[in-house]
């Protein structure tokens, strides 16, 4: 689940502020989350401090609108290059198998 939380802030930030990294994720289990089951997600950015993101999440059944995860996580917003680096240049995207 932390994975799918993490993904999800990932989109939000992207959709909002632009490129960001984790850099604190925290997850509370209240219920099971089951397989066969659908959820719901809803995420926040809850303020800003220079180039940290502070986020909330929720993860609720869509049919009882039970919580089964509640979620805070810290950002870091950073620029497209962050990404790029440890990359031989010229080779982002082609993988090693040439």
């Amino acid at each position: 689940m932390a994975a799918v939380v993490d993904d999800f802030y990932g989109f939000l930030l992207y959709l909002t502020d632009g490129p960001a990294v984790t850099r604190n994720l925290v997850l509370d289990y209240l219920a099971p989350v089951l397989l066969g089951v659908e959820y719901e997600l809803r995420a926040n950015i809850t303020r800003t401090e220079g180039r940290k993101l502070f986020v909330e999440a929720t993860m609720s059944e869509v049919a009882t609108s039970r919580r089964v995860v509640c979620s805070t996580a810290l950002f870091l917003k950073v620029d497209v290059g962050h990404f790029l680096q440890g990359e031989p240049t010229g080779s982002f995207g082609q993988g090693s198998g040439q």
